[in-house]
């Protein structure tokens, strides 16, 4: 159980955060945190013990926020994941044996519509081809299972399964592809991105190359940017990685780094200008550091 939660802003093009700004939530198991227009930021999160999704959004670039709404009620996880294109907000949330997402329209103000997705799942996720606007909910159990829906999520089709697996999945999408990573096991490393073209996703390429992780559960995370670009961070021990995967037909892995403060449970987001990405992990302190990586 996590107590209150806090955002903070990168200031002055990437050379200063501002002082971190309690949000109004006291209580939380898990939580996400998208973007949306300029100045809009939306968290989503389930809210421990109460087994609910609550939602609450800022559109003054965080500084203040509105009270926090359940978007879905009785969950049966703690796992939260977002996406978001343009004025529409999708959460995913675990709900009995399935899946339930809320969407919703308007930038977060008023209602949020509710989806069931009838699918068994270890990790899930959901990522949006913001060429097309189809939403994807992708998950692992521990193979592959994707459904995808072409009207906002109101209905999906049926499920495909691509060649692949992976535990504690982690997902994104950029550039009409899906891209999909894992942590290893003890006997079997996991040092690859899993790309899945839209158009088929019955269809997948394995393209090897990442930084080693060590076993360690949500170790890996994944995300792109809309060139396709895919940002990879890995831990190992106490060391944080990040990897470049440079898009193409095939992509590679082009270019790796670690960071000097240890830490662990890294996150990763790519760039709006699509040329790097912000990296984000605990410190063995305590602390959270941020890194701005261009390229």
């Amino acid at each position: 159980m996590r107590s209150d939660l806090y955002t903070t802003t990168l200031l002055n093009g990437g050379s200063a955060w501002s002082a971190p700004n309690a949000i109004g939530v006291t209580t939380s198991s898990e939580y996400a945190i998208q973007g949306g227009p300029a100045g809009v930021v939306y968290v989503a999160f389930t809210d421990g013990t109460a087994g609910n999704m609550q939602f609450l959004y800022s559109t003054d670039s965080g500084v203040s926020w509105s009270s926090p709404v359940i978007i879905v009620a009785s969950t049966t996880g703690t796992a939260v994941s977002m996406a978001t294109d343009g004025d529409y907000i999708y959460v995913l949330a675990e709900v009995g044996t399935g899946l339930k997402l809320a969407i919703n329209s308007a930038r977060g103000v008023g209602a949020f519509a509710t989806t069931s997705i009838p699918i068994s799942v270890a990790f899930c996720d959901v990522v949006v081809d913001s060429a097309t606007g189809h939403v994807f909910v992708v998950a692992n159990n521990p193979t592959f299972r994707i459904v995808e829906s072409s009207d906002h999520g109101s209905t999906f089709g049926p499920e495909t399964n691509p060649p692949g697996s992976a535990q504690f999945s982690d997902w994104s999408s950029g550039n009409h592809y899906i891209y999909a990573v894992g942590v290893s096991s003890a006997s079997t490393p996991a040092n690859d991105i899993n790309v899945i073209p839209v158009a088929d996703t019955t269809t997948s390429t394995t393209v090897p190359g990442l930084s080693p992780d060590d076993f360690t559960a949500q170790a890996r995370a994944v995300s792109a940017d809309l060139l396709g670009n895919s940002y990879v961070v890995s831990q190992n021990s106490t060391i944080i990685y990040l990897d470049k995967y440079q898009y193409g037909t095939p992509g590679t892995v082009v270019a790796s780094m670690s960071f000097p403060v240890p830490g662990s449970f890294p996150a990763v987001a790519g760039l709006p200008c699509n040329r790097g990405a912000l990296v984000v992990y605990g410190t063995t302190t305590g602390s959270v550091t941020a890194a701005v990586v261009t390229y």
